[in-house]
């Protein structure tokens, strides 16, 4: 599974906020359980929805290469700001 860690744990709320939209039958209870980590995240989706575990991961890629490009984003602009 493709998934930055850091860019997980960094955007946690907004990731949360996503995952909640697109998988509502898991409570914020199990959510916060698994603290952003990704393996958890994959291992709770799959139980509770019956996905495989290749489902799952392309999901998770799809959604979290989302927030990754915006924090690439986000820095590239940091750094160009920096050198003005």
């Amino acid at each position: 599974m493709f998934i930055n860690e850091n860019v997980l744990k960094g955007s946690w709320k907004q990731v949360k906020g996503e995952m909640q939209r697109l998988w509502g039958d898991i409570t914020n209870d199990e959510w916060d359980k698994a603290q952003g980590n990704a393996a958890s995240l994959a291992g709770l989706v799959q139980k509770k929805y019956g996905l495989s575990q290749a489902e799952v991961e392309s999901k998770f890629n799809e959604l979290f290469s989302r927030f990754s490009d915006k924090a690439s984003d986000a820095s590239d602009k940091a750094r160009r700001d920096i050198k003005h």
